[in-house]
């Protein structure tokens, strides 16, 4: 299985119910009056939520997903924030979703997230 494979697949498992709907805090189409950020942003969190949602990739295909991943991520963090909205989705990509924030010794890291995904849903 190859990147093209791993990206093609990605719709047609959520389609078959492999990666649960409940899962997608945001709607995953771009929505009428999106900003460039949270286009890039939903294009990131699929892209994420896939590398989540699927097991067994080998050391080389999750690389590959990486990368496709970090190419988002370069997109977004060239765009200029428009609004909090634009603001918050940056900081949730920069911290794999609040993943890389959750361990900060005062629980901070986690709150924040927290809100900036409560300002988003």
């Amino acid at each position: 299985m190859n990147r093209r494979d791993l990206l093609r697949a990605g719709p047609a498992l959520a389609l078959v119910g492999a990666v649960p709907t409940a899962a997608f805090e945001l709607p995953q189409e771009a929505a009428q009056g999106d900003t460039p950020v949270m286009a890039l942003f939903r294009e990131w969190r699929r892209q994420h939520q896939l590398m989540e949602s699927l097991s067994g990739l080998s050391d080389d295909e999750y690389d590959e997903m990486s990368d496709v991943r970090a190419e988002i991520e370069a997109r977004l963090f060239a765009e200029p924030a428009q609004d909090f909205q634009d603001v918050c989705a940056k900081l949730l990509a920069l911290s794999l979703d609040g993943a890389d924030f959750m361990d900060d010794a005062h629980n901070s890291g986690k709150k924040i997230c927290e809100e900036a995904k409560a300002l988003l849903a």
